[in-house]
């Protein structure tokens, strides 16, 4: 008969086997060695301190511990409980190690993977996007439709977009995600697709009399320097200075007008002053009178700034085109592709630099003029090198030939998926849009009607030439339009009417910011449809790159201000008044 002791014994042997058998099945998979429960047995410090760290734990503790469980009678002197042979140590340690070097290398592989699916999202979206563009092109081409085919996919897509969120909004909001990195791509470049107009300036000017192009300009923009306006003209060899309420008596004897350009507290301004006033004032004032009130703007995302890495690259990618473009000049060849690489790099490069100048800076030098130098400069000191002549490099920025392209055309040829990203940002913002609709529309109607009819009568009372007035009727309206506009017009001059709306694109560009906060024009609303009615394209890029949440009323600006006026202009009664008043 066993002694009640070799009973006692035998049970607690059997069901300590019975633990350790179960505890090493859950644990035989990870091939670490069991560790056990120590605080009801005894506390090693020595153990505890190398609980899950290899290169902490101390063998011959560990050998001491082995040898206080044994004494403690628990176990039989032949057990081999917790007992380690050397091959089991080093494959703790060498599974410990593979475990950490593997989470380490999982973490680069996911985010390597997040980064290439991000690129491929964007090429996805943005592709997409550029397909769309095309698409309406060859229809409208193949429908002889004149009107802008972006800018009827502005609204299209916009539509779209409020009938998803009205019947299907998770629809909506997937398509708004999708679409997002074009959207961010398309916002962090955007000024940069309206600089070629203002790189080839120099080009479309050069033909203009000296005489007919400073009335020209007089009438886009003249001074206002401490409230006071003056008009230098030179008379008989002499400068003689006249107040801004005299400048409409003109000598018939006059050969030169010269106007002082003044920055802000001063502040260039004139036709596009006006039409900024006008719509600006126009949108508070009848804004008090429906009695709306003004609600904060859902925020908009902002691009990401410029890395050092992209300028040094867009860097090394202008020496090398710049010099290979030298000594082969058709190395890919025309001159036109050969010269495609160094000016574009020069015109991202410049937009580069003027983003990061310091505020006060960009408020009289915005980035987009440092971009149009920047490429002017790089297309001066090629033709000088070359001598091949900056007009004839100039030339090659904007061939307008898609056989033959230029760095210009490669730029402009994401200004129609500029307009279609407008509408994601309308409908971003479509609880104001549709909460101030009233204001919005009314003041772009007659902000159009004014620019048009103060045009007209401006350039009547300076004497200009009646063709040269009607080519710049359309200077507040963006290029595609105004073009359709002033073929309306017997004799107008298409390529003045380019070169008069960039300029007042330029003078926006650079003053708009300054001028709104000097005018008061505190809410996104009046900033937005104040900056797209008196400076187009120009001024939405320049004013949505510092804010984003002005970017949908600049659309909405940018397109209606353009289609209100080839609908005024088409009625002929507004175009015979027109007319009579240019003489």
């Amino acid at each position: 008969m066993a002694t009640p002791f070799l009973t006692t014994s035998t049970t607690l042997s059997l069901s300590l086997s019975t633990h350790l058998h179960r505890l090493s099945s859950s644990l035989s998979s990870t091939c670490f060695p069991f560790k056990p429960n120590l605080h009801r047995v005894r506390r090693n410090p020595s153990l505890l301190a190398s609980y899950g760290n290899p290169h902490l734990f101390n063998h011959e503790d560990h050998h001491s511990t082995y040898k206080s469980l044994l004494s403690t009678g628990v176990l039989g002197p032949k057990s081999n409980f917790l007992q380690m042979d050397p091959s089991e140590t080093s494959c703790s340690r060498e599974i410990l190690v593979k475990s950490s070097a593997s989470d380490s290398s999982n973490t680069v592989i996911s985010t390597l993977s997040q980064k290439v699916f991000g690129v491929l999202h964007l090429v996805v979206s943005l592709g997409i996007v550029l397909a769309m563009d095309k698409f309406l092109k060859q229809v409208f081409v193949a429908a002889a439709i004149k009107f802008p085919s972006a800018l009827f996919g502005m609204f299209c897509i916009f539509s779209v977009l409020v009938i998803l969120d009205t019947t299907i909004p998770a629809a909506a909001t997937s398509l708004m995600n999708f679409f997002e990195p074009a959207l961010m791509f398309i916002q962090r470049w955007l000024p940069l697709f309206y600089v070629p107009a203002l790189v080839v300036l120099p080009l479309s000017v050069r033909d203009i009399p000296a005489a007919s192009g400073l009335k020209i300009c007089f009438i886009i923009g003249f001074t206002f320097r401490n409230t006071k306006s003056y008009l230098y003209v030179q008379r008989r060899g002499k400068y003689r200075m006249r107040k801004l309420g005299d400048i409409f008596c003109f000598d018939p004897e006059l050969t030169v007008m010269k106007l002082q350009i003044s920055v802000l507290d001063s502040s260039a301004a004139g036709g596009w002053l006006a039409s900024l006033c006008v719509a600006g004032f126009t949108a508070i004032a009848i804004r008090k009178i429906v009695k709306t009130e003004m609600v904060d703007a859902e925020p908009m995302a902002k691009p990401s700034s410029f890395a050092p890495i992209e300028f040094w690259t867009w860097g090394g990618i202008f020496l090398a085109s710049f010099v290979s473009a030298i000594f082969y000049p058709t190395a890919l060849g025309t001159t036109a592709r050969t010269c495609l690489p160094f000016l574009l790099a020069s015109t991202v490069l410049g937009y580069m630099v003027g983003s990061g100048l310091p505020s006060a800076v960009k408020k009289v030098l915005h980035p987009i003029i440092c971009c149009a130098l920047s490429a002017d400069l790089a297309a001066v000191a090629f033709g000088y090198i070359s001598q091949s002549g900056v007009d004839a490099v100039l030339g090659d920025y904007l061939t307008k030939v898609s056989s033959n392209p230029g760095a210009g055309d490669i730029l402009m040829g994401f200004l129609g998926s500029v307009i279609l990203s407008f509408a994601f940002s309308m409908f971003k913002q479509r609880k104001l849009v549709k909460r101030h609709a009233a204001e919005i529309f009314i003041s772009i109607i007659l902000s159009s009607l004014f620019s048009l009819y103060s045009t007209a009568l401006v350039g009547r009372l300076v004497g200009l030439e009646p063709s040269l007035t009607v080519s710049i009727l359309p200077r507040c309206i963006t290029v595609a339009l105004a073009l359709s506009i002033v073929s309306l017009f017997e004799g107008a001059n298409s390529s003045l009417t380019a070169a008069a709306v960039v300029v007042t694109g330029l003078i926006g560009a650079n003053f708009v910011q300054a001028t709104l906060d000097k005018l008061r024009f505190r809410d996104p609303i009046a900033r937005g449809i104040a900056t797209a009615s008196s400076a187009h394209g120009l001024g939405t890029a320049a004013l949505s790159a510092k804010e984003p949440e002005a970017l949908p009323f600049c659309a909405i600006a940018y397109g209606l201000t353009g289609i209100f006026g080839s609908l005024f202009c088409s009625v002929p009664v507004i175009r015979q008044s027109l007319l009579a008043i240019v003489g």
